[in-house]
């Protein structure tokens, strides 16, 4: 049977979760052989200790400092991961996701002949995320993997024409899971008529994400209806650029922090639409997690974003990339409560069937089976 090393060294945001949900999966399914490899510091070290597969714990970094100090201990984890791959006589390694140390990590995976896949969340690194080092790092690692994942036509479009190289067969497109937050998945919803429409935008302010969008949408939606519709945005962003556009919004609460893991399924509980304003995008965790809650969405005409509503029917997308047109979107779904059950029960069905994690394991597993049998 084909053995896989599972190797994610982040800390802290969708690649912990996704890893683990991952792992979980091909458990169960029982297809493949896992092995794992993570950070001792990962949100997810205490739930992915407990996996009864082999694992290798590593020590990663918390800051800035610590990564450039960090840098000295990569000759020995290179040797760390080089053994342990031909100890547990691994077949294929598949980085989940990109990390800071990968590039200067893998050449021990090549070293021992087995095929490296990478699952590329995105292309190339967005607007305002990183710097010219992340860029870097991300453009090295994706050149040289065996193989690649994406998880939307619009992310495999962009990797095939960066790796022009690389055999069609070697890239796949397998959809991101729907984050499971919440122990069941969430009921098909109705829109409340009792209460306040709770309109949330969910993770990091970055530049990309169109929060200035995001406010405009918010006038126009608070013109029309009032004390009607509330706004939470909840994620850490930069108060100096972001503090304007937010702070002064009547009937708007800003939680500008880190979100734990342990809040979300709360965060979604209380929402009625997700908010994705995003200026371009590869694809999304909110919205993954919202699919999971059978929350309806809002996406802007980009990337992935656009592709996923398509295929799944979970939300609306707006006309055009405005802050206007974003309005007109949600309008869509708060003046047709039968719209916004239809798309409740279609983000539930895509949880439940196309991107449900039994559904990724089995895509992923004939996937790393093809690999290891073409070998590098």
């Amino acid at each position: 049977m084909t053995r896989v090393l599972l190797w994610h060294w982040n800390r802290k945001g969708g690649g912990p979760r996704y890893t683990w949900e991952l792992t979980r999966a091909l458990i169960a399914r029982g297809e493949v052989e896992v092995a794992t490899s993570f950070s001792r510091q990962s949100e997810f070290a205490e739930q992915m200790r407990a996996l009864p597969v082999p694992h290798l714990e590593i020590d990663t970094y918390t800051s800035t400092r610590g990564f450039l100090l960090g840098l000295g201990r990569l000759p020995g984890l290179r040797r760390r991961m080089a053994d342990f791959v031909r100890h547990e006589e691994i077949d294929v390694v598949v980085s989940t996701m990109n990390h800071m140390w990968s590039p200067f990590v893998m050449p021990a995976v090549r070293r021992a002949g087995v095929p490296y896949v990478l699952v590329a969340h995105d292309a190339e690194t967005h607007p305002g995320e990183g710097g010219r080092l992340q860029r870097r790092i991300l453009a090295r690692d994706i050149a040289l993997a065996d193989a690649l994942v994406a998880p939307t036509r619009h992310v495999a479009k962009r990797l095939g024409e960066l790796r022009a190289d690389l055999p069609a067969a070697r890239l796949r497109v397998i959809p991101l899971g729907s984050f499971a937050f919440a122990p069941e998945p969430t009921p098909p919803r109705q829109l409340p008529s009792e209460r306040a429409i709770e309109l949330l935008f969910f993770g990091r302010l970055l530049a990309y994400k169109g929060v200035d969008l995001l406010a405009e949408a918010y006038r126009l939606l608070r013109a029309r209806y009032g004390t009607r519709v509330r706004l939470t945005v909840a994620g850490l962003g930069d108060e100096a650029v972001y503090g304007p556009l937010l702070r002064r919004q009547p009937g708007l609460t800003w939680d500008n922090r880190w979100i734990a893991e342990t809040e979300v399924a709360d965060l979604l509980a209380r929402a009625d639409i997700l908010l994705l304003p995003y200026r371009e995008a590869s694809q999304s965790g909110s919205l993954a997690a919202a699919e999971y809650a059978a929350l309806p969405s809002v996406v802007t005409p980009v990337g992935g974003l656009a592709e996923e509503i398509a295929d799944y029917g979970g939300g609306v997308v707006a006309a055009s990339l405005s802050g206007k047109a974003f309005a007109e979107a949600t309008m869509r779904l708060i003046d047709d409560r039968a719209r916004y059950r239809a798309c409740s029960h279609a983000a539930r069905a895509t949880a439940l069937g196309p991107k449900s994690w039994d559904r990724i394991a089995a895509e992923m597993a004939a996937f790393v089976r093809q690999v290891a049998g073409a070998g590098r």
